[in-house]
């Protein structure tokens, strides 16, 4: 009965400790997300902070502006939406191999989900991901995938717009 007790008292310590880490982080993120906004004088309209990055669109200037903690590491990206044709929602599926009783086969799996920009002079494609099976958990992929649709509508929009007035 001690030694559930003791272990009872350990678990909870641990994940406490996990969930005050987790906020340290956040809290972190998001600071130096508002440094970033001032010092690149964005006027952030609408913004997202989610487990692993911020995203924030300024309307005003057409850019997006996501800034990422990934391991530790901050980064971070400044899409034109103003150089942008489109943008669209894809999902990346990746397949392993997978044991089964008889043999091996590949099994397909959604490895990502992104939001893909299209530049209007044909360059490189900008894929900003929402989801990665690297860093997110399995669980998540119904609630990020939610928001990558409403982040596409909203930026398509956005970009509409703007071809609109080029035209």
């Amino acid at each position: 009965m001690v030694i559930i007790a003791i272990l009872i008292i350990v678990f909870k310590t641990l994940i406490s400790i996990n969930n005050r880490d987790r906020k340290d982080k956040l809290r972190d993120l998001v600071l130096r997300f508002d440094m970033l906004e001032k010092e690149y004088n964005l006027n952030i309209y609408k913004k997202e902070i989610l487990q692993h990055f911020i995203i924030g669109l300024d309307e005003r200037h057409k850019k997006l502006f996501v800034f990422k903690n990934v391991q530790d590491k901050y980064d971070f990206e400044i899409v034109h939406l103003k150089d942008m044709r489109s943008c669209s929602k894809k999902k990346i599926y990746n397949s392993s191999m997978v044991q089964t009783a008889r043999n091996r086969r590949p099994e397909k799996y959604l490895d990502k989900i992104v939001i893909e920009f299209e530049h209007m002079s044909g360059r490189e494609r900008i894929q900003l991901a929402f989801y990665d099976s690297t860093i997110n958990n399995s669980t998540e992929i119904f609630d990020l995938n939610k928001k990558a649709d409403e982040w596409e509508r909203e930026l398509g929009e956005t970009i509409q717009v703007n071809l609109r007035k080029i035209a």
